[in-house]
């Protein structure tokens, strides 16, 4: 009887250890099942995007042509560094050249005779013939005058007779006569002479402004670059005729350069 009820209470004692087993099993069952521990660091997060864009310089300057005129050789070419001053092309200054020569001849002559018509005028009382002549007149008229006031004391006096007197009276008179007619033509001589001299001047002035604008003409027909940078783009080949005012090329400067790009709506 004693066995029986160890034994009961053994089987009792086992199937309880054997419950709480299982109960124990299904809690931790509930708590879930551990895969993997890392430790959390803040950082930050890196996105690269990608885009096609043009690089373009911040300045850029348009080489044109003043005048039209064939190109007959250029000195650059795409690509090429140039600095400010440097040539970029010559224009055919052949036909302004021959025009500039042709001026010049007629400027010279004109210069020579200003120079002599100026040499004229300021010597004019000096060393004209007709001034001469004036002074010779003046000094016969004060030969006759002196003698015309000797007879006139005799006329009245009675010792000549009226004929005489009027004689050398007439001959003061025509004197005089031929003298204000000097004169009169010597001024306007002098006027003449001094209405050459100042139209030769202005046309020395007038032809002088045309020799220096085809001057200025033919030193455009050297093309130099503006500034210091990159050629882009020429528009012409030698050979080609350059028009007034279009593009002959583009340099940038490359000192300074932007990159644009089309952004879409991300």
């Amino acid at each position: 009887a004693i066995l029986a009820v160890v034994a009961v209470l053994f089987s009792g004692a086992v199937k309880n250890i054997l419950e709480k087993k299982d109960k124990s099993n299904i809690e931790d069952l509930n708590l879930g099942i551990t895969t993997d521990i890392r430790t959390i660091e803040s950082s930050d997060l890196t996105k690269t995007i990608n885009y096609i864009g043009t690089l373009e310089a911040d300045e850029s300057t348009v080489i044109s042509s003043k005048l039209t005129s064939q190109i007959v050789n250029f000195y650059v070419k795409e690509g090429d560094m140039v600095n400010q001053g440097d040539p970029i092309c010559q224009l055919d200054d052949s036909t302004l050249r021959a025009s500039l020569e042709t001026m010049n001849t007629k400027l010279q002559t004109l210069r020579l005779n200003g120079d002599y018509l100026s040499q004229e005028l300021n010597e004019y009382y000096d060393n004209n013939p007709m001034i001469k002549k004036i002074e010779t007149l003046e000094i016969n008229l004060q030969y006759i005058a002196d003698e015309e006031a000797t007879y006139k004391i005799l006329y009245d006096s009675g010792a000549i007779a009226k004929t005489n007197y009027d004689k050398v009276n007439h001959e003061k008179t025509m004197m005089q006569m031929q003298i204000e007619e000097a004169k009169a033509t010597a001024t306007d001589n002098y006027e003449k002479l001094k209405n050459q001299y100042e139209v030769t001047t202005s046309q020395l002035k007038e032809l002088q402004a045309s020799v220096n604008e085809l001057d200025l003409k033919t030193q455009d027909s050297n093309i130099v670059s503006p500034i210091s940078g990159r050629i882009r783009i020429i528009y012409y080949q030698n050979g080609d005729l350059a028009a007034l005012g279009k593009p002959i090329a583009i340099v940038d400067n490359i000192n300074n350069l932007i990159v644009k790009v089309d952004i879409s709506e991300l």
